[in-house]
């Protein structure tokens, strides 16, 4: 469990790094095809899409446990290495 934690930590930090260094290399070139606004607007639909995509494919996690939302992303995509019915803090998934 800290094994995937700890991937998908580092895979989300690299995708951020990489998504900024994309933004700031293109951007002046973006600048100089589109103009100053329509490379805003640009940006805008970017972010209006990741803004869709968080409120309609990613659980809401205020007040929740990581052992409840590991067990709901394990019984949803069907990981059955980790799949158990007791996911109390404490209680080992792998025996």
């Amino acid at each position: 469990m800290a094994d995937r934690r700890a991937k998908a930590l580092g895979a989300t930090g690299f995708l951020l790094w990489m998504v900024n260094f994309l933004v700031g290399f293109f951007f002046l070139q973006f600048v100089h095809w589109f103009g100053i606004s329509s490379t805003f607007f640009i940006f805008f639909v970017f972010g209006c899409g990741a803004l869709v995509f968080v409120r309609l494919l990613l659980p809401e996690t205020k007040g929740r446990t990581l052992e409840s939302l590991e067990h709901e992303f394990c019984h949803r995509y069907g990981d059955a290495q980790t799949t158990r019915s007791d996911s109390r803090p404490g209680s080992n998934p792998f025996p």
